[in-house]
């Protein structure tokens, strides 16, 4: 099985302006992503907000992060690939930190 270098990835996607220094790609300080769950909907699993926050490019690679143990939830290693995310949790991979929160009433 073949090793995904994370790292790498997540230097070119999250920290556009590292890219230089992609030897210490984790040097910048944490960038914060806010994220609303659609209205309605209670949870969305860990491996779907990664793609849909761009943390991830596709599904698969979202789920190798998470049962590599590249992400926690609220400070724990989470490996669940489908784990339940709410509002109020905070999901943090690599140098990126996604902050859950409820949907805007409208």
């Amino acid at each position: 099985m073949a090793r995904v270098n994370y790292a790498f990835i997540l230097a070119r996607l999250v920290l556009p302006a590292a890219r230089p220094s992609v030897l210490a790609p984790f040097s910048a300080s944490m960038q914060t992503i806010e994220f609303d769950l659609a209205p309605g909907a209670p949870y969305i699993e860990v491996n779907h907000l990664l793609k849909v926050t761009g943390i991830s490019d596709s599904g698969g690679s979202a789920k190798a992060m998470v049962a590599d143990g590249m992400v926690s939830v609220d400070g724990a290693v989470e490996t669940r690939k489908t784990a339940k995310i709410r509002a109020g949790q905070v999901v943090t991979c690599g140098n990126v930190r996604i902050i859950v929160r409820e949907a805007a009433a409208t």
